[in-house]
């Protein structure tokens, strides 16, 4: 059963995260990928050229062996309110879409995610995280440096609409660059990024 189908005009201009549950779940596995489709459809056009969220996308959601996407949802409602995306590698992964609804951004949503998959990368042996970001991006920089990522390198006019460099960035898993222990070992159990965002 799908959570409910949303309009953006139904949401409350603002609102706090304490008392409202949130989970991550694997969009690539389930019935997920209708929520997504729709989600995609809510956002602005700008937004969906932006992140490249359309037909393209949905297929790589739910047929590339290497790639992994999770979901932040409400299951009481909204639904889906955000999403990230990676390809792993070995014991690399990148992130190559990270998107939170323009009405949930500010409450600390899109830091949790990507710190709940800093912890699954640090407990599946995965030991580089990379990705890229606008220049002039400063409190996405801002997240990511304060989670232990590093800049590494300029991309000089990799994103159009506008032109702009992408500052390249990595984090060093399980080393003292990197937020992790000097010599950390897998989980002996089951990881998953699946569960309640906390």
């Amino acid at each position: 059963m799908f959570p409910p189908v949303w309009s953006m005009d139904d949401l409350p201009s603002e609102f706090p995260t304490q008392g409202f549950e949130f989970r991550v779940v694997d969009l690539s596995k389930g019935p997920w990928l209708p929520l997504v489709r729709r989600f995609f459809d809510q956002q602005s056009e700008r937004e969906r050229a932006e992140f490249h969220m359309g037909n393209t996308l949905l297929e790589e959601i739910h047929s590339n062996p290497i790639a992994r996407y999770f979901g932040v949802v409400r299951p009481s409602g909204p639904g889906l309110v955000g999403f990230m995306g990676t390809w792993i590698v070995d014991w690399e992964a990148e992130i190559h879409h990270f998107f939170i609804d323009p009405s949930y951004r500010g409450k600390g949503l899109g830091s949790l995610l990507l710190a709940r998959f800093l912890r699954y990368a640090e407990e599946t042996g995965i030991r580089r995280v990379y990705l890229e970001v606008r220049a002039s991006n400063l409190s996405a920089r801002n997240v990511y440096s304060r989670l232990g990522f590093l800049p590494s390198g300029i991309r000089e006019h990799y994103y159009q609409g506008p032109s702009e460099d992408a500052v390249l960035m990595v984090y060093n898993a399980g080393t003292v660059e990197g937020n992790g222990n000097e010599n950390p070992s897998p989980s002996s159990g089951p990881v998953s990024m699946e569960g309640p965002l906390a």
